[in-house]
């Protein structure tokens, strides 16, 4: 029979802390991956505070994650391949991300990597909000020193 002194020092259970959206939609989209786990481990959740942390753009993560996800699919369609391991962490894109380090990543690319695992995600996802991706750089119109004439 428990005491009222372990029951009243037990914290109440919450469904899931709270997280960025930044977090969210990394974990989100790595768990939606195929051979990928159905759950983020605690570790997961680390990496993509971290990368957070370090200000790695959303645009560029999503890439690597997709990237990654593509190129195992590819490997696994070849007709002499071997049976993939699945993937147990997020840790397993992290290289791929610092290949894409210097890359600029256009969020045409991403939608096209997106696009090509369609059939193979577990839920459909939503990678960017609407507007210029964080990795896009805003034109801005520069004022001219030259005399434009129009004819």
């Amino acid at each position: 029979m428990p005491n009222a002194e372990n029951t009243a020092t037990r914290r109440p259970h919450s469904k899931s802390p709270a997280y960025s959206p930044f977090v969210r939609s990394v974990l989100h989209l790595y768990t939606c991956l195929p051979h990928t786990p159905e759950r983020p481990s605690n570790d997961d959740r680390f990496v993509a505070h971290r990368l957070e942390r370090t200000r790695i753009p959303l645009l560029r993560v999503q890439a690597a994650l997709l990237l990654g996800a593509a190129r195992r699919v590819d490997l696994g369609n070849t007709p002499d391949s071997f049976p993939l391991l699945p993937i147990r962490s997020i840790r397993y894109f992290l290289p791929i991300l610092d290949e894409l380090r210097f890359a600029r990543v256009d969020s045409h690319y991403v939608d096209y990597l997106h696009r090509k695992l369609c059939g193979f995600l577990r839920t459909e996802i939503s990678l960017h909000p609407p507007g210029p991706a964080p990795d896009e750089k805003i034109s801005k119109p520069r004022p001219s020193s030259q005399l434009k004439l129009t004819w």
